[in-house]
Order: C-alpha cells, then sequence, then structure tokens
C-alpha cells in the first residue's frame, strides 16, 4: 500500500514537472509586438517633450504678460500725471 502510494506520488510530481517544463513558461514575445511597444515608446517621449516644451512656452507668455501689465499700469500713471499737470482732469 505505501509502495502505491508513494509511486503514485512519483508519478503525479513528474506529470507536473512535465507540464512546467514543456510549455507553460514563458513564451518569446512577437517581433511585431516588440515593434510596436517601440513606436508607443518613442510616440510617449515625443509627447513628454512636447508637453515640456509648452510648458516653458507658457511660462515666457506669463512673464510677458506680467511685464505688459506692469508697463500699461506705469504709463497709466504717467498719463494721468500729465493730464493732472494739463488741468485735464476734472
Amino acid at each position: 500500500m505505501l509502495r502505491k502510494l508513494s509511486s503514485l506520488v512519483l508519478l503525479l510530481a513528474f506529470a507536473v514537472s512535465i507540464v512546467f517544463v514543456s510549455g507553460c513558461g514563458p513564451k518569446g514575445t512577437p517581433q511585431e509586438l516588440l515593434d510596436e511597444l517601440g513606436e508607443l515608446k518613442a510616440a510617449s517621449e515625443a509627447c513628454d517633450n512636447n508637453v515640456k516644451n509648452l510648458e516653458r512656452q507658457k511660462a515666457e507668455r506669463e512673464r510677458e504678460k506680467t511685464a505688459k501689465e506692469s508697463r500699461l499700469e506705469s504709463l497709466t500713471e504717467e498719463r494721468d500725471a500729465l493730464k493732472a499737470e494739463l488741468g485735464l482732469v476734472k
């Protein structure tokens, strides 16, 4: 009885190991999938670069806006001062 049980356990262990060794392991990745992955990675990097470029442009536009607002305020004050000197302000 013990001999039959140990034989059965050995046979079962052998069968399980054959399954894992012969076909349940990872397969090679198809070249088409690798090519598509490479294209997607390149597209992702291009988008990242585009985002960084747009963020730099936005920061530059914000600096320009701030400078122009400051200039406008300065010119408005200068205009009001000149009007006051000329007596145009009522």
